[in-house]
Parts: C-alpha cells; sequence; structure tokens
C-alpha cells in the first residue's frame, strides 16, 4: 500500500502530470501524460474502462466537483484545475486529488483563489488533529466549521473513501 501511494504521488502531484498544468494544454494531453507515466511504473489506472469510462485520470476545471472527463478543453491562464488519479500496483490501489492554479495565480479569479487557499486552510487544521483512535467526524467538524465560517460549504453529495485492494471501500469519509 505505501508502493502504490508513493508512486502515485510521483505520478500525480509531483513533476509527471502537474508539471505539464500550463495555459494552452487540454485536459485530455494530460490524460495521456498521466496514462504514459503510470504505464512506465507498471501502474494501471483504476478508472480506465470502469462503467465505460476511457480515461485513466478524471480532470476537473473550475467549477467540476467530481470525476470530470479529460476532453479537448484549453485551459486557460487564471483557471484552476483538480487532476483526480487512483492508480493499481500489485493488489493495491492509490486515490488522490489536488486542485493546481493554471499560469500566474495573479490571473485566478478572486472565489477560485479564496476556495483553493480555504480548502488548503481547511486541510491543514484537520490533519493538526489527526491521530490514532480519532472519530473521523471530529476532523470532519473542523473542516466544515472553518469552511462555513468563510462562506464556503461542504459538498455532502459526494464522500472520500478509505484506501485498499479495491476501489471506494470503506470508511467512507464526508467532504
Amino acid at each position: 500500500m505505501l508502493k502504490v501511494c508513493k508512486l502515485s504521488r510521483e505520478v500525480f502531484l509531483l513533476d509527471v502530470v502537474a508539471a505539464e498544468v500550463k495555459p494552452g494544454v487540454t485536459t485530455d494531453y494530460l490524460d495521456k501524460v498521466c496514462h504514459k507515466a503510470c504505464l512506465g511504473r507498471n501502474s494501471y489506472f483504476s478508472p480506465l474502462n470502469y462503467r465505460n469510462f476511457l480515461k485513466s485520470l478524471y480532470t476537473l476545471p473550475n467549477d467540476i466537483v467530481c470525476h470530470g472527463i479529460p476532453d479537448h478543453r484549453v485551459m486557460l491562464n487564471g483557471d484552476i484545475l483538480s487532476l483526480d488519479i487512483s492508480i493499481h500496483q500489485g493488489f493495491y490501489l492509490a486515490d488522490l486529488k489536488e486542485t493546481y492554479y493554471v499560469g500566474d495565480k495573479a490571473k485566478a479569479a478572486p472565489e477560485n483563489l479564496r476556495l483553493i487557499e480555504m480548502t488548503r486552510q481547511c486541510l491543514k487544521a484537520a490533519m493538526e488533529i489527526v491521530r490514532p483512535g480519532l472519530p473521523i467526524r471530529e476532523f470532519g467538524e473542523v473542516i466544515e466549521k472553518m469552511a462555513t465560517a468563510r462562506g464556503c460549504s461542504v459538498v455532502s453529495t459526494w464522500c472520500g473513501h478509505g484506501i485498499n485492494t479495491n476501489s471506494h471501500p470503506t470508511p467512507w469519509i464526508p467532504h
């Protein structure tokens, strides 16, 4: 499990896919970069062919909340883009998501700047209290209180999940 999580971080968040996030690229191009990087690491992308999904990566430009499909949309300077990747290696799966500024952060819409900075602050605050045995609801409460205090809300329709040998296992973790 540790190995696949490290690989997915490398493919997804470090230099491979995230380095290609810039004005003028399409989300379809980023999907191809992800696909090639996974194959080069003997990994398999969980989304590919899952319920007829024909891509290796979920891309969420601007206001898309979950499971966006890569396409020919060109990313513009000032957009924001979330990349969501699930990789299998051996018997284990890793699932990661991160949001990036496309191009110049200063060109991003004020609401996008606010959203990214607030979510990062919420994550940091929650991580500060996480410890073995802590009920999930406690760090969820930290996130929700912080978000609502800043005029935002959490998405209650979707939830996070554990990481294991199959896709989307328990525990279900409300956003």
